[in-house]
């Protein structure tokens, strides 16, 4: 722990405690900013496991679907065939077309929403690239507007001085 009441812990304040005064000051907000850059790095080491786990529990629940459909028409086609019963060839060959069609139907749905959600994240991206720079340029803008007040009091207190 930094003892601020000793002159000689900062070697390159020497005698000046105006310079240990000023580091004491800003210490604090280097501290804030410190802490919360190490928060945010152990958060974004997390990230790639949590995305694995993410798209391995996905993976899980669609080898789930898949294995509660084949055994779902393996019932099916066991019932059908205790019942020993014949399909009617009109009525079989409308329901496969309307399936494939249905089917076809889905996987273009899902490409198009694909492509419409990966847009969706870039431009998100873009956003906060955008937002970012707005952000800098304010705070630059506010930095020397406080910077230009506090020469402008400098200056007077000065004047007033003399």
């Amino acid at each position: 722990m930094t003892n601020f009441n000793e002159k000689d812990e900062n070697p390159k304040a020497g005698n000046d405690q105006t310079y240990s005064s000023i580091n004491r000051k800003y210490e604090v907000y280097d501290s804030i900013r410190d802490n919360t850059n190490k928060i945010i790095n152990e958060i974004a080491k997390t990230q790639p496991a949590y995305i694995q786990s993410i798209s391995n529990l996905q993976m899980e629940c669609i080898e789930s679907t898949k294995g509660l459909v084949n055994t779902t028409i393996t019932i099916q086609k066991q019932v059908y065939e205790c019942l020993n019963s014949n399909p009617i060839p009109t009525f079989t060959k409308q329901y496969v077309k309307q399936g494939n069609e249905f089917t076809n139907n889905v996987i273009e749905f899902n490409n198009i929403n694909n492509k419409l959600f990966a847009n969706l994240l870039d431009i998100t991206s873009d956003s906060i690239k955008n937002y970012t720079k707005t952000l800098d340029t304010f705070v630059k803008f506010n930095t020397n507007v406080v910077e230009q007040w506090l020469s402008v009091f400098k200056n007077s207190q000065t004047f007033n001085k003399v």
